[in-house]
C-alpha cells in the first residue's frame, strides 16, 4: 500500500466514491491524475485518455456497445507488448502481486467503464442469433475440437499453437460469441407446440390432473402471452443460450456456471438439452446445499443460530433440510414435520430432530413469532399486526390471531444446561388457576385493555377440541393438518418459487398475499397451485415448469414494446422480460468460489457453510423487533463495495496463487495472451470480450510495463467487481 497519504489518485477515488458521481467521471479524472504524475506514462508510450481508450468524448453520453452476432476482431494497440500477440511466460512459483495505488486506480477505471457499459448493454442489447449446430469452444484456437468432461480444466487441455499473426478483419476465433443464441431447438418441439396451441386459441387447456410437464410449461407461456396482448406489450426477444445457462445455474445451484459447464452446455445441440441440464442440476449435491441454505434463511434467518446462547442450531436445521431436498420429499410432508417437530436441536443428541429448529427460537413471548411465521411461510399471510389490533386491510382481527396462537400452547422448550442442547416437547397446557384443562383457553388483552378468551380455531373458522391435555388432542398436529389442507398452502409456495426465479411474485409481497394484494395473474397462479397439489407437492416439478418456460428464457432487454413492464416503478410485473437484479450475497460468494476456483480450506460441508456464514455476517443486520426481522446491506453500499474490492476473498480470487484459475490461465504456455483474456471474460461474465475491452486490456499491459500476469490480475479484479458479474441477467 502506498504510504504517502497525500495521494491524488486515492483522493480522486474517495471523492468520486463518497460523492456518488458517475463512473465515466471517475475514469477520466484518474487518467488525468495518472498522466500528470507519470508525465505521459512509460517512455515511448502515451497514456490514453478516456475518449481514446473507449472511443468516446469525455463529458458526452456513452452509448452501450452493440453486440454483434459474431465475435469482434481483436484490435491491437500499436505499442502493446505481447499481451495479445505472444504466449505468456511461465508464472514464477509463489509469485505475490503487489498492487500500487496507481495500478489500482487504473484497474478501477477499467472496472467503472466495464460495469457501466456492461450494465447498459444488458438493458439495451438487441435480439440474438440462433446457436450453431457445431460449436467450437471459445477457448480453443479454432483448429480442433477438444471434448471436455465435467471437472476437467479447459485451460490445461488447450492445444499448443504458434503465436498468431496480426489478425485480419475476420473473427479471431472460429465460433460465435458465447452463444448469442435464440430459442433452443426444444422450443419447436411438437409436443410443446401442440400443448400451447389450445391455450393460445382458447381457455385453459383441458387435461387430467396432474397435467404433464409439457402441458404446464406451455400453459405458462400461453397465459402470459394473453396478458401481454391485453396490455398491448410484446415480450422481449429470447435470451442467448449462455445467458439462459448462467441464470438457470444461479437460480438452481446458487452460482454461475464454470467455463467447462458453460462450454459443455453450448456444445449440446440435442432438442432436449435444456430439460436435461435442468434435471442434471436438480440431481446434484449443489442443488441440495443451495436450497437447504435458502430454506434455512427462510425459516430461521441468515443470523439464526449464529448468536451466542441461541436455542437454535443452524447446523441441525440445515442437516434436516438437506435430507429432505436430497430425497425430494413432498412439500406437504415437510410442512407437517416442521410444524409438529419434537426433539433435540443439535446433531449427536439421542433424540436429534433438526426440524425443531424452525420454531424453537420463536416460542418465547407466548409463541407470537411462531404464530406469524407459520402463517407467513406456509400460507402467505402476515398476521403479526393483528396481535395488538384488527388488521387494517382484511377481515383478520385480533381474535383470529390469538385463536391461531392457541395451537402452540402445548409446545414447550426444555434446556439441557450441561450439554447446551435445547429440546422442543409437547406437554399439557400450562393454564391459569381458573381455567379448566378440558376447556383450555388463553387470555389476550384487546387494544382497549379488556381481557378476552381465545380457543384454538383455524383462520377459516374450523374449531378443534378445546382440551389442553396432550393425550386428548395434539394442537400442533391439528394445526399442521389444517395448514396443508388449506387452498392457500400450495398458492403460497408456488408464489414464493415464482418470485425466486423472476425476482417478483404474483403479489407484491410473497409473505402477505391477502387483500388488498390481488395476484397479477390469478388464473396462472391457481392453475400451478392446483397442479402442484395434484402432483404430490413435488417442488422439483415446479422448478422444471418455471425454468423451462418461455418467460424465463426471455432476455432482459428493455424495448419500446415492453418498457411499460417496469415493476421497479411500482407497476405490476407482467413478466414480458427477465428482470435484472443483484445476486443474493450467498450467490456472489459461491460464484466467486466457482469462477476463480478458490480452494476453501475446510474438510466438511458443515465447515464450508460456517466459513460462508461468517462471510455473510458482514452484510446481515438483525432488527430488534417483535417479528425478529433481519435484512442484508448487500445492496451496493460503500461497506459492501470496499469488502468486495479489498476483502480477503477477493484477494484470494485475484492474486495468481498456485491452484486457482488465474494462476492456471497465466501460467499456461499453450494458450495465447488473447485466449487468456478471453478465458477470464468467459469465466466471469459468460461471454467474450468486446473490441473495446480488448483495447482496454492492451492499454493496461502498456501501463503495467509488459507484465502480463499483473495485467491479467487487473482485468480479473475489474471483471469480478463489475456490475455484469454481480447482476443476474
Amino acid at each position: 500500500m502506498n504510504e504517502d497519504r497525500d495521494d491524488p489518485i486515492l483522493d480522486v477515488c474517495l471523492e468520486e466514491l463518497l460523492g456518488q458521481q458517475a463512473p465515466p467521471d471517475l475514469a477520466a479524472r484518474i487518467f488525468q491524475v495518472w498522466s500528470a504524475e507519470q508525465n505521459g506514462g512509460r517512455p515511448g508510450a502515451t497514456v490514453p485518455s478516456l475518449g481514446e481508450l473507449f472511443g468516446v468524448s469525455v463529458g458526452e453520453p456513452v452509448a452501450p456497445p452493440v453486440q454483434e452476432p459474431v465475435a469482434p476482431p481483436i484490435q491491437l494497440a500499436e505499442d502493446a507488448p505481447a499481451l495479445l500477440t505472444e504466449s505468456s511466460p511461465p508464472l514464477p512459483a509463489g509469485r505475490e502481486s503487489r498492487l500500487t495505488w496507481a495500478a489500482i486506480a487504473i484497474a478501477a477505471s477499467m472496472l467503472a467503464m466495464i460495469s457501466w457499459l456492461g450494465f447498459n448493454n444488458l438493458r439495451s442489447a438487441g435480439p440474438s442469433v440462433a446457436k450453431r449446430q457445431q460449436v467450437d469452444s471459445p477457448l480453443h484456437d479454432g483448429q480442433e475440437d477438444v471434448a471436455v468432461t465435467p471437472g476437467s480444466s479447459a485451460v490445461d487441455e488447450l492445444p499448443a499453437q504458434p503465436a498468431p499473426q496480426r489478425p485480419d478483419p475476420g473473427p479471431a476465433f472460429a465460433q460465435p460469441p458465447l452463444s448469442d443464441g435464440g430459442p433452443r431447438p426444444e422450443a419447436a418441439d411438437s409436443q410443446l407446440a401442440d400443448a400451447g396451441a389450445a391455450a393460445v386459441d382458447g381457455a385453459t387447456p383441458q387435461s387430467t390432473s396432474p397435467a404433464t410437464d409439457v402441458q404446464l410449461i406451455a400453459f405458462i407461456g400461453s397465459a402470459l402471452s394473453r396478458s401481454w396482448d391485453e396490455h398491448g406489450i410484446q415480450a422481449a426477444p429470447p435470451a442467448s443460450d449462455a445467458q439462459w445457462c448462467r441464470r438457470v445455474h444461479l437460480r438452481i445451484l446458487g452460482r454461475i456456471p464454470t467455463v467447462d459447464e458453460l462450454r459443455s452446455y453450448l456444445a449440446d445441440t440435442a432438442p432436449d438439452s435444456r430439460a436435461r441440464l435442468v434435471d442434471a442440476l436438480l440431481d446434484s449435491d449443489e442443488y441440495v446445499t443451495n436450497w437447504s441454505t435458502m430454506w434455512t434463511n427462510i425459516l430461521i434467518g441468515r443470523s439464526g443460530g449464529m448468536r451466542p446462547n441461541s436455542s437454535v442450531d443452524r447446523g441441525g436445521m440445515q442437516q434436516y433440510l438437506r435430507a429432505r431436498f436430497r430425497s425430494n420429499a413432498p412439500y406437504d410432508q415437510m410442512a407437517v414435520e416442521l410444524i409438529t417437530a419434537t426433539g433435540a436441536t443439535r446433531p449427536g443428541a439421542h433424540d436429534f430432530n433438526g426440524a425443531v429448529n424452525a420454531l424453537i427460537g420463536d416460542l418465547e413471548d407466548d409463541a407470537t413469532r411462531a404464530t406469524n411465521k407459520v402463517a407467513e411461510v406456509f400460507l402467505g399471510n402476515t398476521i403479526q399486526c393483528a396481535q395488538c389490533h384488527n388488521h387494517p386491510f382484511n377481515e383478520l382481527d385480533q381474535q383470529r390471531f390469538w385463536e391461531l396462537n392457541a395451537f402452540f400452547r402445548q409446545a414447550r422448550v426444555v434446556q439441557d444446561g450441561q450439554r447446551g442442547v435445547a429440546r422442543l416437547i409437547d406437554a399439557d397446557m400450562q393454564v391459569d388457576d381458573d381455567v379448566d384443562m378440558d376447556d383450555a383457553h388463553i387470555y389476550f388483552e384487546e387494544h382497549d385493555g379488556r381481557l378476552s378468551a381465545a380457543y384454538p380455531v383455524y383462520l377459516d373458522g374450523e374449531q378443534i377440541p378445546t382440551s389442553g391435555r396432550i393425550g386428548v388432542v395434539n394442537r400442533r398436529e391439528e394445526l399442521a393438518r389444517l395448514v396443508v389442507g388449506s387452498p392457500h398452502f400450495s398458492r403460497a409456495v408456488v408464489n414464493r418459487m415464482w418470485a425466486h426465479f423472476f425476482g417478483y411474485g404474483f403479489t407484491r409481497s410473497i409473505t402477505d398475499m391477502g387483500p388488498p394484494q390481488d395476484p397479477t395473474h390469478p388464473e396462472l397462479l391457481d392453475r400451478l397451485a392446483t397442479e402442484f397439489a395434484a402432483g404430490g407437492y413435488d417442488l422439483q416439478r415446479v422448478i422444471r415448469w418455471i425454468a423451462l418456460s418461455e418467460p424465463f428464457a426471455a432476455s432482459s432487454v428493455i424495448t419500446p414494446d415492453n418498457e411499460a413492464d417496469d415493476p421497479e416503478s411500482g407497476a405490476a410485473p407482467l413478466f414480458a422480460r427477465y428482470y435484472l437484479r443483484q445476486m443474493r450475497a450467498e450467490e456472489v460468494y459461491q460464484s466467486l468460489i466457482a469462477a476463480a476456483d478458490i480452494d476453501v480450506p475446510t474438510e466438511s460441508l458443515a465447515q464450508r457453510q460456517q466459513v460462508q456464514g461468517e462471510w455473510m455476517q458482514q452484510f446481515v443486520i438483525a432488527d430488534q423487533t417483535d417479528e425478529g426481522r433481519e435484512h442484508t446491506i448487500f445492496d451496493g453500499t460503500v461497506h459492501q463495495a470496499l469488502t468486495m474490492m479489498n476483502g480477503p476473498l477477493m484477494q484470494q480470487a485475484t492474486t495468481a496463487r498456485r491452484g486457482n484459475l488465474l494462476h492456471r490461465v497465466a501460467a499456461n504456455n499453450r494458450t495465447t495472451p488473447a485466449q487468456k483474456i478471453n478465458h477470464l471474460f468467459v469465466a466471469a461474465v459468460g461471454r467474450e470480450p468486446t473490441a473495446q475491452e480488448i483495447q482496454a486490456a492492451n492499454h493496461l499491459l502498456v501501463l503495467r510495463n509488459g507484465d502480463v500476469v499483473a495485467a491479467l490480475e487487473d482485468v480479473w479484479w475489474a471483471l469480478l467487481n463489475s456490475n455484469e458479474f454481480i447482476l443476474d441477467h
